[in-house]
């Protein structure tokens, strides 16, 4: 298992991991390599990547928010059939909250389709993520994408409570 920062030459594997993810639960894309390349400056990609596939993926953006800076969490993903979907998701999740932190960004927002139900559900559930409704599908009246917000310490504490094993004892 590898856990690091996308480079620019893991853009095509990350759009084409992306696209694939995102078809799997019925959500039509504009992610390619090109629109990747093109917040390159901003975003930072992050990559989980198991026998040399990417299994996971978070993209996160600077916001400035009521509570102070902050990242905005744009794509968060795991494979479809993934063994243990939890722990890739915790593996990630815990790493771009450590690189938030290390920022100065301490604030997490994320804004996902309802379609995208891994990713909120897990935001909510398991990170304990304050999730709102954010958008209405005007065709039939259903909330079709929430918001997001927590503390990125407080997410990370909530990861080591499930996984007291992850925790650095110095």
């Amino acid at each position: 298992m590898i856990l690091r920062r996308a480079t620019a030459a893991d853009l095509p594997a990350l759009a084409a991991f992306a696209k694939r993810e995102l078809e799997c639960v019925g959500i039509r894309h504009t992610i390619t390599a090109d629109y990747l390349r093109a917040i390159r400056s901003s975003a930072r990609f992050h990559l989980l990547e198991e026998e040399g596939v990417i299994t996971a993926a978070l993209c996160a953006v600077p916001i400035q928010t009521a509570d102070g800076p902050g990242r905005q969490i744009t794509l968060l993903l795991v494979a479809s059939g993934h063994p243990d979907p939890t722990r890739a998701l915790d593996v990630i999740s815990l790493y771009g909250c450590n690189i938030a932190l290390s920022l100065g960004c301490p604030v997490i927002v994320a804004h996902f389709p309802v379609k995208a139900a891994t990713a909120y559900v897990y935001s909510r559930d398991f990170l304990g993520l304050e999730t709102q409704d954010a958008g209405i599908d005007t065709r039939t009246g259903a909330v079709a994408v929430v918001r997001q917000q927590g503390d990125a310490q407080a997410i990370m504490e909530r990861i080591f409570e499930r996984r007291p094993q992850w925790r650095l004892s110095l």
